[in-house]
């Protein structure tokens, strides 16, 4: 068994060689338009069975020639610098060096609640905005004082996830803490939360 570029393949006997050869297909552009729309241009590109990953999020109809292929993607895709993935029957597409990627930004629009949090943890944010992963793997939220926030789901533009219980020795009720959210790299911490004045049970 053999695996490229995490596509793998069965020698159908057990005496089997190989050897390398250029690909008939390759991407030289891609870009992204009204954060879903995806236009690909290239070279003797597949038009059947073709199947399209951008920041892990997948497309649905996808219209393809072959000098060109397009489709919408059905969910927002993951902050990050990335090239799309093209897949056809054969394999998967490469995208010719130094083909500019794509950036994918991270916003965030609310944290909610973003007072009185328990100075104890406990509390289940809810974290609003666009570029999310729903693969949370490279996925961190930290407050200001290294405090995280464990993650319990995720949507491209949505992350439900609960705090852990703030520093003790550094407590400051009266100053906010900047949360800071990293997705794939990319980072944002336009958002704070306050703590209650006074501590809660667990």
């Amino acid at each position: 068994m053999i695996k490229v570029k995490g596509i793998e393949g069965l020698c159908p006997g057990f005496n089997c060689d190989y050897l390398y050869a250029a690909a008939p297909s390759e991407i030289t552009a891609q870009a992204l338009a009204s954060e879903k729309e995806i236009t690909i241009t290239g070279t003797s590109l597949p038009t059947t069975g073709v199947s399209v990953v951008l920041g892990n999020a997948k497309c649905g109809t996808v219209t393809a020639t072959e000098t060109e292929i397009k489709c919408t993607l059905a969910t927002l895709p993951a902050a990050g610098s990335w090239d799309v993935k093209v897949y056809e029957p054969k394999g998967l597409v490469p995208v010719k060096a130094g083909t500019a990627k794509i950036d994918v930004a991270l916003e965030v629009t609310s944290i909610t609640p973003s007072a009185d949090l328990n100075q104890l943890g406990g509390d289940v944010l809810t974290i609003v905005g666009k570029g999310f992963d729903s693969n949370t793997a490279a996925t961190t939220i930290t407050f200001s004082d290294t405090t995280k926030c464990k993650i319990a789901s995720a949507t491209a533009e949505q992350i439900k996830c609960t705090v852990e219980g703030f520093k003790k020795d550094t407590i400051n009720t009266g100053t906010p803490y900047a949360t800071t959210i990293s997705v794939n790299s990319v980072t944002n911490n336009e958002k704070n939360v306050n703590l209650k004045a006074t501590k809660q049970s667990g």
